[in-house]
């Protein structure tokens, strides 16, 4: 599983058409607007999106004794 960061580039987007890109506006370089950027391998998007679906108990679900 691979997660890739950085900034936009035609290259990346163009080498990892079937990956997963997440955008985010940041703050850098004395405060100036950035797009951040990470690239996720499908296999991690996958095992990601896995474990989004998996019921997770929450802290205050009874359990049966």
């Amino acid at each position: 599983m691979v997660v890739l960061s950085g900034y936009p580039d035609p290259m990346y987007d163009d080498m990892l058409p079937d990956w997963r890109r997440v955008t985010c506006v940041a703050l850098a370089d004395g405060a100036r607007e950035r797009t951040e950027v990470l690239w996720i391998s499908p296999r991690c998007a996958a095992a990601l999106d896995a474990r989004d679906r998996a019921v997770v108990p929450s802290l205050f679900d009874r359990v049966a004794p």
